[in-house]
């Protein structure tokens, strides 16, 4: 289905006194829906949640949500060039298996080994490889032919490895060696990415770019970024203080992920802003493929 065009303007933040027929006796200044009726001044703290409206009429692509609402508070900030809000995130069931699940596998890891290894034999030794097998091959095959060059080929492949990687170990003594340590290194490299922490994995798909523990959060010295608790359900974003609270230069954006198996496709996303007074606004929504009629009732569309 086609997405909702992305609308820019401070949109349905529907009075937090609603709450009170829930039977919670305190909560956020303001509840945003994705519905765009009345709208409500930006407000210290927002809550976001998908509607059971929406729910009903998106059925099946509306089950098992791993993200069902999410409640922003701005954090007071003394510097003028950053603001800071607090995310805290609800999931639904089963959701760190989905959003936690590795983006980059052992076989994306092994696969751009051999590509750093092709691309440094064509690149730098002027050999036209299509793996490291054939590298090793060809130069054990250049050994053999020119046994006195033995050594200046392994000078060859280590100068080139060695600068890349900046790798200040000595060359290996043999062909087979020298191939083997490339290939060791560069597989060392990759495998940092392959055992990513959870954040690293839930960050992006949420559409919360570069993440970092809470731990690293400086109150007293802010610097761009989402830092995550090690629960994951709470998330300190540091982002442009926004000039209004429609500021499309300073939009902060989240995903609420679809139900797949890689939580990768999109069921709705918000754009947030921060001014530096504590306002958080909703600048902007959309909803994968629904949107509301002119009664205020979900259907199936494109919003055009």
């Amino acid at each position: 289905m086609k997405t909702g065009k992305r609308i820019l303007t401070p949109i349905s933040l529907i009075s937090a006194a609603g709450l009170a027929l829930t039977g919670c006796s305190s909560g956020p200044d303001g509840v945003y829906d994705f519905t765009r009726s009345e709208y409500l001044e930006p407000a210290p703290s927002v809550l976001i949640q998908i509607p059971d409206e929406l729910r009903e009429t998106a059925g099946a692509d509306a089950e098992g949500l791993p993200v069902t609402s999410l409640l922003v508070n701005s954090r007071e900030s003394e510097g003028s060039q950053y603001c800071a809000a607090d995310l805290e995130v609800s999931y639904g069931d089963d959701a760190f298996e989905t959003l936690t699940a590795p983006r980059y596998t052992e076989e994306d890891a092994e696969e751009d080994v051999d590509s750093e290894i092709i691309d440094l034999a064509n690149r730098d030794l002027y050999i036209p490889v299509g793996s490291a097998d054939e590298l090793e091959e060809h130069l054990l095959e250049q050994v053999e032919e020119y046994p006195d060059f033995e050594e200046e080929l392994i000078d060859r492949l280590w100068y080139a490895y060695s600068e890349h990687m900046q790798d200040p170990r000595d060359a290996p003594a043999t062909i087979e060696e020298a191939v083997q340590e490339v290939r060791a290194g560069y597989r060392e490299f990759y495998d940092e990415k392959v055992a990513e922490a959870d954040r690293e994995n839930v960050s992006p798909r949420l559409s919360l770019g570069s993440s970092y523990s809470m731990d690293d959060f400086d109150e007293a010295d802010l610097e761009k970024g989402s830092y995550f608790s090690e629960d994951l359900e709470s998330v300190t974003v540091v982002s442009d203080c926004a000039r209004s609270s429609t500021d499309e230069d300073s939009l902060i954006p989240f995903r609420f992920p679809a139900r797949t198996e890689d939580g990768n496709r999109t069921f709705a996303t918000v754009d947030l802003t921060v001014m530096r007074n504590g306002d958080v606004s909703v600048a902007g929504s959309e909803v994968n493929g629904y949107v509301v009629d002119a009664n205020g009732d979900w259907i199936t569309g494109d919003d055009e």
